[in-house]
């Protein structure tokens, strides 16, 4: 009796967590996903082996659970996690964890508590090893960019060197013009961080460590020398490429500079870990256990895997581009519009070939009546946020001056952002438009992708000849809106703006 009632509780654990098991299992059978599947299996089966097979396992389920605090607390937290938090953000990555996290509290209702003390390295292992790529690279990779971008900034005004950043986009002053350098993904540093974690977890459960506070320091130790570290390479590839005009060694220390900086950070957060305490009398096994502990050996292949993960991996097919087509109207109200289709320039083409996105459509258009307007005219449509940035920034990266941005209201639930651009030559609008809403604000843009609620969205820049008044602007604006919402899709009715109000 005491074995079914035992099931009662991990039966209500799978049946929460059943949108993370689909998504574990997505992810796990996913061609790109192989490493961590590998890894995965890897750890489970090693900390299993570890921890005495499956046999006593299946024992102590025969017997009643213990209601120990320390599990309770970590099985409800993530239960709360999973039903108030994860699942209505619907973050995937959250709610995986809670299931592994959640999962090995039910283990602590009946192993004994050393033993389960013993075994949170593996369990922090194993959950380090589900597909953190595409949730770190937004949730900290974007802001490990900016925080980059500010730091390399910095130190090039130190040295002498002109330079400001955009978002992600390092503009340096240069005797032959203007150079503009992007820090991409790659130049994050979230790799390392994850290769990192992998290697202080593994060492931990291969020495018998504490997650305790030498652990905390060696985490502290191992990811500020990795940030300083990724923060000098960034520094170094961006004074040999824009600065000395060197890119083709650039190009060849980048993996270099990268494996070197990991290996010392990684090598002093070990040092730090030695010296807490040793193996404990939980995590040790016994001399007469089948299966022994793993030794040094597992130790080196999780450093070489660790330093394995900073080689950038071969391109993979291009995901599924979003279906749009964007028919121009001929008119705005009782002024004609006329359009034609002309081709990106080469620093448009660049940008956008990097992150898996078709070339950017691009038209020059005039109109002619109440009001002449005369311009440029981008539209990125894709389902990545990656693709998608604030104009402005390209402006300063092409040498333009850029006053602003404002917010202009044109109608509810629609504003735009209007820059001056180059002292009033020119004026930027720019918006970005999913099937359901529009906004100016790109943070609005990605939450929304992150979320779930929304991944179908396009950028509309234009780049308009003078200093455009905001009512002028308001014809012209309302007819693209529409546009892009009967691309995006054209089943639907199209809902035109509410009118404004002139002010």
């Amino acid at each position: 009796m005491s074995f079914l009632a035992n099931l009662l509780l991990p039966a209500a654990w799978l049946a929460t967590h059943t949108g993370a098991l689909a998504w574990i299992a997505a992810h796990y059978t996913h061609v790109d996903r192989r490493f961590e599947a590998l890894l995965f299996v890897g750890v489970a089966v090693l900390a299993w082996r570890r921890f005495g097979g499956p046999l006593p396992a299946l024992r102590r389920l025969a017997t009643p659970a213990t209601p120990a605090p320390a599990p309770l607390a970590l099985f409800a937290a993530c239960i709360v996690t999973e039903l108030l938090l994860a699942r209505w953000l619907d973050l995937h990555l959250v709610r995986a964890s809670a299931f592994v996290l959640g999962g090995y509290a039910l283990v602590g209702l009946y192993a004994p508590p050393a033993t389960w003390r013993a075994g949170l390295p593996w369990i922090g292992l194993l959950t380090l090893t589900l597909p953190f790529g595409a949730f770190s690279e937004v949730y900290l990779g974007f802001p490990a960019r900016l925080f980059t971008a500010g730091l390399v900034r910095d130190g090039l005004d130190f040295l002498g060197i002109a330079s400001l950043s955009r978002d992600t986009i390092l503009v340096l002053d240069r005797p032959g013009g203007t150079a503009a350098v992007q820090i991409d993904a790659p130049c994050a540093g979230v790799r390392s961080l994850w290769s990192a974690g992998v290697f202080l977890l593994a060492a931990a459960c291969v020495e018998g460590r504490r997650l305790d506070r030498w652990f905390g320091a060696a985490v502290v130790v191992t990811g500020g020398l990795l940030l300083a570290a990724n923060t000098l390479r960034v520094a170094t590839l961006v004074v040999l490429g824009a600065v000395l005009d060197a890119p083709a060694i650039a190009s060849a220390v980048h993996v270099p500079l990268g494996l070197l900086g990991f290996a010392w950070a990684a090598a002093a957060g070990w040092l730090v870990l030695r010296q807490g305490p040793g193996t404990t009398g939980a995590a040790a096994p016994s001399p007469a256990s089948p299966t022994p502990v793993p030794g040094l050996a597992p130790l080196l292949a999780a450093s070489l895997v660790a330093l394995a993960t900073l080689v950038p991996s071969p391109p993979t097919a291009p995901a599924a581009a979003l279906p749009f087509t964007l028919a121009l109207p001929d008119h705005l109200e009782a002024t004609p519009f006329v359009a034609t289709a002309i081709a990106p320039i080469p620093a448009e083409v660049d940008y956008f070939a990097g992150v898996d996105v078709p070339p950017p459509a691009k038209w020059r258009f005039t109109s002619v009546g109440r009001s002449s307007l005369a311009g440029t005219l981008l539209v990125v449509p894709s389902r990545a946020w990656r693709a998608h940035h604030l104009p402005s920034a390209c402006l300063l990266g092409q040498g333009h001056t850029v006053e602003g941005p404002w917010t202009v209201a044109i109608a509810p639930s629609f504003d735009v952002r209007v820059a001056r651009v180059d002292d009033g030559a020119a004026t930027a609008v720019w918006w970005f438009q999913a099937p359901g809403r529009t906004t100016e604000d790109l943070s609005v843009r990605t939450w929304a992708a992150l979320s779930g609620a929304e991944d179908r969205w396009v950028l509309v820049s234009m780049l308009l000849e003078g200093t455009i008044a905001p009512l002028t602007l308001d014809p012209l604006v309302r007819a693209l809106h529409r546009s892009v919402h009967a691309g995006l899709d054209p089943t639907a009715q199209e809902a035109a703006c509410a009118p404004s109000v002139p002010s």
